[in-house]
Parts: structure tokens; C-alpha cells; sequence
């Protein structure tokens, strides 16, 4: 498959309705291409009202430097931890939450590492108690779950704080 970067897909999934589903199984191949092993297939909820998708990145924000924190100390680049991230429930009448992929640095076990992630969201919400979902990811069927609501007009459910 040809690389294809995150704006040329947005456009052409915008510009190009016969090739839609083609390319959102580009998209799916893409992000599960990118980040190697994915470790944790996790969904992230709000216990309060989130109204639009720049509040819900407003946390992922958060949440991202919190779990970096957390798994090391002043990482670099290259030793961030690697997470999908998107948005769900922008144009429907579903609370907006999020689902992820996320990539366990190697020198952490799965049952810590969920619990960092908790942590990590716990923080980001200011101490108010969310469910988050972990559940060990063990497939591409989370990734084409996740990515089930981009169309031709909702491409922004992808958040500006992946990291792969």
C-alpha cells in the first residue's frame, strides 16, 4: 500500500464519494500500519456534558501529556506513547467520547499500563470519575470499529494528539 498522510486522506475522503469506503479501509490499514503492536483498545467517557469536539481535544491534550508522564518522565519524541485517537458521537446524538489504540511502551506490563491510562484520564477529567474501558487489543477490528463514523463529511472525529 502507497503512504498515504493524514490530510491527503481527509481531502480525498471529502473530494471522492465513490472511493469512500475504499478509502476509510486505507485509513484503518494506515493507523494499524503506524503504530506496529497496539497493546490496548480502550474508550474514554465524560461524566459530565461534553458539547463539541474542541472541548473533547481540550482533554485528550491533557490526557496525552499525563500518560506520557506517567510511562516517562521527560520522553522525546520517539519515546512517546504511541495512541489512535478519535473522537466519537461529533454529528449524531450520542455523547461524545472517544476510543483509542494505544502501544505499551515495552517496559511496562499490560495490567500497568491500563492502570496508568486510568490514571492518566482520571487527571485529565480533574479527578472526576469516568468509565474507561480496557480491554487487551488483539486485532485490526478495533481500529475499523473506531473508525466506523468518518464519512465524507465528518473526517474531524481523528484528534490532533495521535501519536504514531
Amino acid at each position: 500500500m502507497e503512504k498515504v498522510n493524514t490530510l491527503e486522506l481527509i481531502e480525498q475522503l471529502k473530494t471522492n464519494k465513490r472511493a469512500k469506503t475504499v478509502l476509510q479501509q486505507d485509513f484503518v490499514q494506515w493507523i494499524a500500519g503506524k503504530a506496529g503492536t497496539y497493546t490496548h483498545a480502550v474508550t474514554l467517557t465524560f461524566p459530565f456534558e461534553v458539547t463539541d469536539a474542541d472541548e473533547v481535544e481540550k482533554y485528550l491534550a491533557f490526557f496525552s501529556r499525563k500518560i506520557n508522564s506517567e510511562c516517562c518522565r521527560r520522553p522525546k519524541e520517539e519515546e512517546k506513547v504511541k495512541m489512535a485517537l478519535v473522537i466519537h458521537g461529533i454529528n449524531s446524538s450520542k455523547k461524545l467520547h472517544v476510543h483509542a489504540a494505544i502501544q505499551s511502551p515495552d517496559k511496562i506490563s499490560s495490567i500497568e499500563m491500563s492502570r496508568r491510562i486510568k490514571k492518566s484520564w482520571h487527571k485529565a477529567l480533574h479527578h472526576k470519575r469516568a468509565i474507561v474501558d480496557i480491554k487487551t487489543y488483539d486485532d485490526d477490528g478495533w481500529i475499523g470499529y473506531i473508525s466506523k463514523e468518518f464519512t465524507l463529511t465528518n473526517t474531524r472525529g481523528i484528534s490532533q494528539y495521535c501519536n504514531f
